[in-house]
């Protein structure tokens, strides 16, 4: 017994040799440097709350809560758990089962040679069996390695998902502001378009303009009704975006608006150094757990070429009636084990092992591909940032001049020292500038919230709250 119980240890003891690689966490890549501020800060889990809208806030938290693809992907992150500690069940630990059976059965003694008649009986059966899957050389950790792995795979995608979702909502709101008053200075333009109308009808009527004059005026102002119709659809067509973001039906219920003027901008952008950053963007974490699971399942093939080993036992009783079951002689019981060493597979092993050493390499390759689009993702979102300051600065230059520009030749116009063709070209020239000072708000905004997305979104500050850094409006 002795003898028995020490090579059952050394067996267990041998159970902690594992084939294949272990898995290490890949460094931050080096000489790759962003600096945007000397702040440093880290970026909060709520990070929309930074602009001080409580408009936004209530829809990015609403999407959040209620968007139905997320929630999806909530469910398949606990379905993998769930599976994962399934299969961890069935290949770490024993099975035990207790099996209660009454047969009747007809027994032949001539089929064995011996004389006598037949004989039908009643046979009660009640016994527990335990077995167990000795993991000599990993196998089965590396296999459940690869599950979690997994596991973490489905994680990683649904942080994505989340910081993603709160990123297109942020985004999507700061253009439906910004589409809301461009058709609200759009209507102006058409209301002043159907003024200068009326005028122009008067003069050709007294006969101080030519009735061209009439008809030009009359094609502006239906151009600048059909650019109002087709900027009406284009926000009809964001805020039923921004509905199905939130989880909601379009037209649902009413979505509070806000104007751009409502949104501050934060000066000192919290900035993660690289060698956090590549351990917390979600991209980068998916690709690394992929990366993780190939390493896993290089183990598992090259386990599966050694020996496997199986325990099992049982302890029971077999007896006519069942009231004689627990009598000392209706005890039954059996111990056994199973070595099994493959021999001849065809080549099929060796083969899964390089398939496996391959999906390995593809996996380190793919990580790798997945950095170098993550630190240009971040270089151009920081580039547009640099840029965004000045085209606003000059955006608003422009407009204001071609503003001044517009109400002088207005004022010359009704004085009839210019000509209409005159005056509708430097309304012309104010819409447009109007319009790319408008659209030059609503990038300098999402391309903020473009940064916090390319920094990973903070979803690591899940409890932390947005610190309140220097705003301007």
């Amino acid at each position: 017994m002795n003898r028995f119980l020490l090579m059952l240890g050394c067996l267990v003891l041998s159970s902690c040799i594992q084939m294949g690689p272990d898995f290490v966490r890949p460094k931050a890549p080096e000489g790759s440097h962003f600096e945007l501020n000397s702040n440093n800060q880290s970026i909060p889990a709520d990070w929309w709350t930074l602009f001080h809208c409580q408009a936004l806030n209530q829809m990015v938290q609403e999407g959040l809560q209620n968007n139905y693809s997320l929630a999806s992907m909530r469910a398949a992150l606990i379905s993998a758990k769930e599976y994962a500690n399934a299969e961890q069940g069935l290949l770490l630990y024993p099975s035990a089962d207790a099996t209660l059976a009454q047969t009747r059965q007809r027994f032949s003694p001539q089929a064995f040679g011996f004389p006598g008649q037949p004989v039908i009986f009643n046979l009660t059966n009640i016994n527990v069996a335990v077995s167990y899957n000795m993991d000599l050389f990993g196998a089965n950790h590396r296999q459940i390695e690869s599950l979690m792995s997994q596991t973490e795979v489905q994680r990683y995608q649904m942080v994505a998902a989340q910081v993603t979702l709160a990123s297109n909502i942020a985004t999507t709101a700061i253009s439906w502001s910004s589409l809301q008053e461009q058709v609200t200075d759009q209507e102006n333009i058409v209301q002043q378009e159907q003024a200068l109308l009326r005028s122009v009808q008067v003069r050709v009527d007294a006969g101080s303009q030519p009735r061209s004059d009439l008809a030009i005026q009359s094609a502006n102002l239906a151009q600048q009704q059909a650019n109002l119709a087709q900027l009406k659809r284009v926000k009809k067509q964001m805020q039923h975006q921004l509905e199905i973001y939130l989880g909601r039906f379009p037209g649902q219920k009413p979505l509070q608006s806000f104007s751009l003027s409502d949104l501050t901008i934060p000066q000192d952008v919290p900035i993660s150094l690289p060698s956090e950053w590549v351990h917390q963007r979600p991209d980068i974490l998916v690709s690394e757990s992929r990366l993780h699971v190939a390493s896993a399942n290089l183990g598992y093939a090259m386990a599966n070429v050694y020996p496997s080993l199986s325990l099992s036992a049982g302890l029971g009783s077999e007896a006519l009636t069942p009231g004689s079951l627990f009598s000392p002689v209706s005890n039954v019981w059996n111990i056994g084990g199973g070595l099994t060493q493959p021999l001849f597979r065809g080549g099929a092993l060796q083969a899964a092992k390089r398939s496996a050493e391959a999906a390995l390499d593809q996996a380190r390759q793919d990580y790798l591909q997945t950095v170098v689009q993550a630190f240009g993702n971040v270089a151009d979102v920081l580039t547009a940032l640099n840029e965004d300051q000045t085209a606003l600065m000059a955006q608003q230059l422009a407009s204001d001049s071609a503003a001044t520009v517009l109400s002088d030749t207005h004022v010359r116009y009704q004085a009839g020292s210019v000509s209409l063709p005159v005056l509708l070209t430097a309304d012309e020239q104010a819409r447009k500038t109007s319009l790319l000072y408008a659209q030059a708000k609503a990038t300098r905004l999402n391309d903020v919230v473009a940064l916090y997305l390319a920094m990973g979104g903070g979803w690591w500050n899940q409890k932390s709250t947005a610190q309140q850094p220097k705003t301007e409006k």
